[in-house]
């Protein structure tokens, strides 16, 4: 966001002193330049092309009122006055744009929210030796860059079935906890949140959630429990998801997620 704030005033300089605008002829500016950057769909368009977009529509805006002298035409030479009239014209249109909102959402959402890192540690994950001890095997068709997903090797005798083991990495902990913040609905995958924590057991944010309550009306009939696991430790974004039977217990699928924070914890 602060990249399409300094982008837009290169196109406002600062010089004398600037004249004042009536709140009426900042108000018809607005209506005049959310009408014109709707039509040109800014919301859908790119971080560079939504800068031209505002800057053509807002100069043509300016242009129309100083055609009837509601601007005086040689205000538009003070480039004190320019830069104060673009300032205003953006704090309008943020409050009550919806196509400008729209896109600001989407330069927002690109500049602020960090990206993981494109190799994962494969320290970070549960190792094979603690998952076969637990007769889980690697599906190496269901595993990538940031998940490994085990299976139950008796999956008509095993109450844990499925264990899905992610990670993200970050550069820092600031990033790892942007990133938390802004995906957690995708991480909890719509599942019902707990009181439970993971706290005790070192993380720095926790979130447990059990089934979506949508899915669990939908396989209603089948003998299915899940336990979704998000956390952070420091630097790195977890994720462990296990689904298995109705004999699953919380302190069941709990095994795997402290075992989890463990391996994250170890590396140094």
């Amino acid at each position: 966001m602060k990249c399409f704030i300094g982008a837009l005033l290169l196109f406002m300089t600062v010089g004398s002193k600037a004249q004042q605008v009536p709140d009426s002829v900042k108000s018809q500016a607005y209506t005049r330049t959310c009408e014109c950057i709707t039509l040109m769909k800014i919301d859908g368009a790119g971080e560079e092309a939504g800068i031209n977009i505002f800057r053509n529509c807002a100069d043509a805006t300016i242009d129309i009122f100083a055609g009837y002298e509601v601007v005086k035409k040689n205000w538009r030479d003070d480039k004190e006055w320019t830069d104060n009239l673009y300032k205003d014209l953006i704090a309008y249109i943020k409050k009550g744009c919806p196509a400008y909102q729209k896109f600001l959402e989407k330069t927002d959402q690109k500049d602020t929210v960090p990206v993981p890192l494109t190799e994962t540690d494969a320290r970070y994950f549960l190792t094979a030796e603690t998952m076969n001890k637990k007769n889980m095997e690697l599906n190496p068709n269901g595993s990538n860059a940031t998940m490994n997903r085990w299976s139950a090797k008796d999956m008509n005798n095993s109450s844990i079935q499925l264990v899905f083991d992610i990670r993200y990495a970050f550069e820092n902990d600031k990033d790892a906890a942007a990133y938390l913040k802004a995906n957690l609905e995708e991480l909890n995958e719509g599942g019902v949140s707990t009181v439970n924590s993971l706290a005790a057991f070192g993380t720095d944010e926790s979130f447990v959630y059990t089934e979506n309550p949508k899915l669990k009306s939908l396989f209603s009939d089948m003998d299915m429990c899940q336990y979704n696991f998000v956390f952070r430790v420091k630097k790195v974004v977890a994720k462990v998801f296990i689904s298995g039977t109705k004999k699953a217990t919380y302190n069941d699928a709990l095994v795997y997620a402290k075992e989890a924070i463990e391996r994250i914890k170890a590396v140094k």
